[in-house]
């Protein structure tokens, strides 16, 4: 008995269809790679001008916060500055008076003063206090979107 070799066992063929761009060229849907880094480069752009006005109008707030605690200090400050002028014309009255009511009057305003210099230094100090100093929103937009860029990216 003579044996022979096996016959090979003829594999089933599929025919798949041709991939997109396989020619070299790209399919007319799809966009090209230039385009891709174009869109994203627009994109990227557009998204660090819209945090650029965003921390603008952030810290544009807090100039005005600042300038208004400002404003409350400078009153602070010209009023320390007069009542000072009263303390020393009441002293001066003390040592030409000995006693005489004429400084009493002037101390009375030397008091005034202080305490309106005390409002308006507290006003000052309140309103600088709301000051946040940097741009919170700003700085929570930017992490978002680094993040987002990070995950699309994955």
């Amino acid at each position: 008995m003579a044996t022979s070799a096996p016959e090979p066992v003829q594999q089933p063929t599929v025919s798949l269809p041709p991939l997109p761009g396989a020619s070299g060229a790209p399919a007319a849907d799809e966009p090209t790679i230039g385009k891709l880094v174009a869109d994203a480069t627009s994109q990227l752009s557009s998204i660090v001008r819209n945090e650029i006005a965003l921390a603008k109008t952030e810290v544009s707030v807090d100039v005005k916060k600042i300038g208004k605690g400002g404003a409350f200090l400078a009153v602070a400050a010209v009023t320390a500055v007069f009542s000072l002028i009263y303390l020393l014309h009441s002293l001066a009255w003390v040592f030409m008076a000995l006693g005489l009511p004429g400084w009493a009057g002037y101390g009375i305003v030397f008091l005034l003063l202080i305490i309106t210099a005390a409002v308006f230094g507290l006003l000052g100090k309140n309103a600088l206090a709301k000051v946040q100093g940097k741009p919170e929103r700003t700085i929570a937009s930017t992490k978002e979107t680094i993040e987002t860029v990070k995950a699309a990216g994955r």
